[in-house]
């Protein structure tokens, strides 16, 4: 049976959130695991190997704050992201000396690729790099930190990233190709329930409270609803946490003092997001920038038509096939038009299109392809 190490920096901890960031990169590993033998080096609380049913996890010790949000100048968060890196490039050594790999998977560009082509070299084993967005939109600006994100992705065997733009732009970055892959996660259910054919209808809105995905965005387009516009609400739910929880409790409690019903609620895990997603109507994406938010691809898998901002590959996928409606800006008052355009239509209109999306996000096709490539030769 061949082998693979999957290197991640999203992998979920015990602590509230992190599974929402990381449970596709498991429903992955899980469904990789029925083809192939899986070894994960992911961060956690202490270094150590935990055993699971489909694949192994080689833990490294790592604070729970994210290294992307830790500030190089600040000699703390410094000190925390060497140690980081040096157990997380530690951790990637002893898994592939333990299991001799036919090939590795960084998930994502860095810090996880960058470990991956140094052992790969050392080990002669081929390689490939799945990027995110904020490889290229956020690391990828910082001069040096560029200069080693080319680096890895040239030296790569495959290069993927989860949207159509960003493999566009990771082309244009090292000048050879980049193919999509969709980042989804498992869902298995025989058959969506119907969504309601008329209003009041029920929306939804699960995410990160930050700046990039819209939470702001939305709660001030829901203040320009006006009272008829909520006489077509039964309710809307709101799903997270984060950096903006001062913000969303405030702008929610002010809706709330007029009687609207929105109802606020933390994180949840996957089983309980696609149960909540089957009792709405309408998903609501209010991003300032994304790629193909795996909020989309749940959407599309339970049959929900979504309310979306035009960024990222969102308006790309909205045009090729009806799946909701797209709205022309990021602001307030455009988001406001597409609920109450929402609102007025029927969510069943859209379900070809969104069965159509919903085979092309399945878990099972990406990790068949993955499986595949450990026949992959090394590059020359």
């Amino acid at each position: 049976m061949k082998s693979i190490v999957v290197l991640t920096t999203s992998f979920p901890r015990s602590e509230p959130g992190s599974e929402a960031a990381g449970s596709f990169v498991v429903d992955l590993c899980e469904s990789l695991g029925r083809l192939c033998r899986v070894t994960v080096v992911a961060p956690g609380a202490r270094d150590v190997i935990e055993n699971h049913t489909r694949f192994s996890v080689y833990r490294y010790r790592s604070p729970d704050k994210p290294l992307s949000t830790m500030r190089v100048y600040h000699p703390f968060d410094a000190f925390n992201i060497f140690q980081a890196l040096a157990a997380g490039r530690s951790a990637t050594n002893r898994a592939v000396h333990d299991t001799k790999p036919d090939l590795l998977v960084a998930l994502w560009a860095l810090p996880s690729g960058f470990w991956a082509r140094n052992v790969a070299r050392q080990e002669h084993i081929p390689f490939v790099v799945w990027c995110l967005g904020s490889d290229i939109w956020s690391l990828g600006r910082i001069p040096i930190v560029r200069t080693i994100l080319k680096g890895v992705l040239s030296s790569a065997d495959r290069v993927y990233a989860d949207g159509y733009g960003l493999a566009r732009e990771v082309s244009e970055l090292v000048n050879s190709s980049c193919d999509f892959l969709p980042s989804s996660r498992a869902i298995h259910i025989d058959e969506p329930l119907p969504a309601r054919n008329a209003s009041p209808y029920r929306l939804i809105f699960i995410g990160r409270w930050h700046p990039n995905k819209g939470i702001d965005i939305l709660l001030k387009a829901l203040s320009l609803l006006d009272t008829g516009d909520w006489r077509r609400i039964e309710r809307i739910d709101i799903y997270g946490g984060g950096t903006l929880h001062k913000v969303v409790e405030a702008e929610v409690s002010k809706l709330s003092a007029k009687h609207r019903p929105i109802f606020l609620h933390g994180y949840i895990d996957k089983n309980q997001a696609i149960a909540a997603i089957q009792q709405s109507d309408w998903i609501i994406i209010p991003s300032r920038i994304e790629s193909i938010p795996v909020i989309f691809s749940d959407a599309m898998q339970c049959l929900r038509p979504v309310i979306c901002t035009p960024v990222g590959d969102l308006p790309e996928l909205c045009d090729r096939k009806e799946v909701g409606y797209c709205v022309g800006e990021v602001s307030p008052i455009a988001l406001t038009e597409g609920i109450r355009r929402a609102l007025s239509s029927n969510p069943i209109q859209f379900e070809d299109g969104m069965r159509s999306y919903a085979e092309t996000f399945k878990i099972e096709s990406v990790a068949q392809h993955l499986a595949e490539l450990a026949d992959i030769k090394l590059r020359e």
